[in-house]
């Protein structure tokens, strides 16, 4: 799976897993999202292909020529994007999870 969610306390961090060389890493490691440029002009439910590094990017385009040349944005815009595609609303939900911790902090110190 190269999509991976860590968990650190009370927060998820997401993270990939290179589809090429299998390292993880994260929006603070760069990585990319790509993609076959002919996907545009020619929508066929194309997957993205998440990748680590510049060197993996360059791997996949030259192992994958028939797919025609590739594009890549950048991890950290892939993310921010998947948020906008599926209408995540970021305040609401922050403001749900804040009011969860909240309460189980509250019933946490309730006297027994």
């Amino acid at each position: 799976m190269p999509l991976i969610m860590r968990r650190s306390a009370f927060d998820f961090f997401p993270a990939a897993r290179c589809e090429l060389c299998e390292t993880e890493f994260d929006r603070a490691d760069a990585g990319y999202a790509a993609w076959p440029v002919d996907v545009l002009s020619d929508p066929r439910d194309e997957p993205v292909v998440l990748l680590c590094s510049e060197a993996c990017l360059e791997r996949i385009s030259s192992e994958r020529e028939e797919a025609g040349e590739w594009i890549a944005t950048p991890f950290a815009v892939y993310l921010a994007n998947l948020i906008v595609s599926l209408g995540i609303d970021i305040e609401s939900v922050l403001e749900t999870e804040h009011a969860s911790v909240a309460a189980e902090n509250t019933r946490d110190q309730a006297p027994d």
